[in-house]
């Protein structure tokens, strides 16, 4: 289940633009077996918004970050993991191509977080990976400051992306506007303070 950073108790989910878009981009993308983008700056509610429409969804999902600069045979085998259950000692190529019969099983939901940490070879990887034939699922690439400067380096990946959610701040004055909502103890603040 999603959870407010902070686990504030009573916290409600403000329902802004970019987090009804996120939500459409993840179930189009689903729909369509797509690839979607959801990125901007830090703390903004990007994997929120993805993680709390996830907890909704009945289909298989696999949801995965990794650390800076991973290898692609790292992307790959905690992929295999995640699909069968199990670590494995197979090499890069193996493994690739067991993902690529368990992927075309069934529609699933594949979500990689802080997707601004990936290698060219790790959106290679994922490219091919969603890309082939056999293989049925959505592709969900979510990530923090610079992801589309990361992603968009790869034309392959890029030129196929069905949507993109770029998230940015609130200003002050709908910051203000929308805290009554967010939480009991500002229900009877006045907005008219955020200037």
């Amino acid at each position: 289940m999603a959870h407010h950073v902070l686990a504030l108790q009573d916290a409600e989910t403000l329902e802004t633009e970019h987090y009804l878009l996120a939500r459409r981009a993840v179930t189009d993308a689903l729909e369509r077996c797509a690839r979607a983008v959801i990125h901007g700056n830090a703390g903004l509610g990007k994997t929120y918004a993805v993680d709390e429409l996830v907890d909704e969804l009945d289909t298989e999902v696999l949801w995965t970050s990794f650390p800076s600069q991973p290898t692609s045979r790292l992307v790959a085998a905690t992929l295999f993991e995640q699909l069968c259950g199990r670590p494995t000692r197979l090499d890069r190529f193996s493994i690739i191509a067991q993902l690529v019969t368990r992927l075309a099983s069934c529609p699933r939901l594949m979500v990689i977080d802080e997707s601004q940490l990936l290698t060219g070879d790790c959106i290679e990887l994922l490219r091919y990976l969603h890309d082939h034939r056999a293989t049925r699922f959505a592709l969900v690439l979510v990530g923090g400051n610079g992801t589309w400067a990361v992603l968009s380096r790869e034309p392959m990946l890029a030129s196929r992306v069905f949507r993109r959610v770029r998230f940015s701040a609130l200003s002050r004055q709908e910051a203000a506007g929308a805290m009554p909502a967010y939480h009991p103890i500002y229900r009877h603040a006045d907005p008219s303070c955020s200037r």
